[in-house]
């Protein structure tokens, strides 16, 4: 399955911008962040494919967005604690290709907050599940939220990307802080970061299977 992760920039550069993005790319599903809810139902009209939103805030169209090519299902929204002084946060899931649970996040300004928000996002996930993350973690590998993330799951650029994966700011990346992330029991089998300018950001594109147990049965 192919994995879109990509923070629109509140469609700032145009909903076409966007669609040409998801056509380019074609992925199975978009982890889209910094969405905005009219934009989106557009941009999934623009493209046939089906959306979940979640709003950082009660009665506010900005948050969080999963764009797939087949329909979703038990979609889940969560918000993170409010931080003093800062903007609210939310991620959200459901469920697509091969019962996979995706999940589309975006952490924010706050080291300390960023690694709350991680932990309360890993708390909330089913332990047994294959699960697909995707988003704008603001930080780089060398960061709280992201040990907690890569302890759970495998960061699929940092196991089968090209390049070194940096994706912001987009007209001269130096710092990579758009990830996807999978569940050990998925295999990452490539990554990339997508050329094509359509906000602040570079948009990342992985390609992940599903790990297969070898056979225990032996030759006659």
């Amino acid at each position: 399955m192919r994995v879109l992760a990509f923070n629109v920039q509140g469609f700032r550069a145009g909903g076409e911008r966007i669609a040409e993005m998801i056509r380019a790319t074609d992925p199975d599903v978009a982890l889209l962040t910094e969405t905005r809810r009219r934009p989106m139902r557009a941009l999934a009209r623009a493209t046939g494919r089906h959306i979940v939103f979640a709003a950082a805030r009660r009665f506010r169209g900005e948050g969080t967005a999963i764009l797939a090519r087949a329909p979703l299902h038990d979609a889940r929204r969560l918000r993170f604690a409010p931080t003093a002084g800062f903007e609210r946060r939310c991620m959200v899931a459901a469920r697509a290709a091969e019962d996979v649970l995706f999940v589309a996040l975006h952490l924010g300004l706050s080291g300390a907050e960023r690694a709350r928000h991680a932990a309360e996002l890993i708390a909330a996930l089913p332990a047994s599940d294959r699960i697909v993350i995707g988003g704008d973690l603001n930080e780089t590998p060398g960061g709280n939220a992201y040990a907690l993330l890569a302890a759970a799951f495998t960061d699929v650029f940092a196991s089968a990307g090209e390049g070194s994966g940096e994706t912001f700011p987009a007209d001269a990346p130096l710092e990579r802080i758009d990830f996807v992330f999978c569940s050990r029991s998925l295999t990452p089998v490539r990554a990339a970061i997508v050329p094509l300018v359509a906000s602040d950001h570079l948009a990342v594109v992985a390609e992940i299977g599903r790990r297969y147990e070898a056979s225990s049965e032996s030759a006659s």
